[in-house]
């Protein structure tokens, strides 16, 4: 989980894994979710404007995550 998170440019989501999370803002909410989606197994995955809610640097992030996803499965 900790790679994925820094694939994504995530860390900073990373306070424990027992921290509360319910007060997340809508681009914490989604990096999580591709936090979630780059563990997955699953073969194909279809996202639509999976970055629209990040900030610059998060959706960098994001775009080198899909990026390695693709390239190591």
């Amino acid at each position: 989980m900790h790679v994925a998170a820094e694939s994504l440019g995530a860390t900073t989501l990373l306070w424990g894994l027992d921290a509360p999370v319910g007060e997340l803002s809508a681009g914490q909410r989604q990096l999580v979710a591709l936090i979630r989606v780059y563990l997955s197994d699953a073969e194909v995955v279809v996202l639509d404007e999976a970055t629209c809610h990040l900030d610059a640097a998060a959706r960098g992030g994001g775009e080198r995550g899909r990026v390695r996803t693709r390239v190591a499965r």
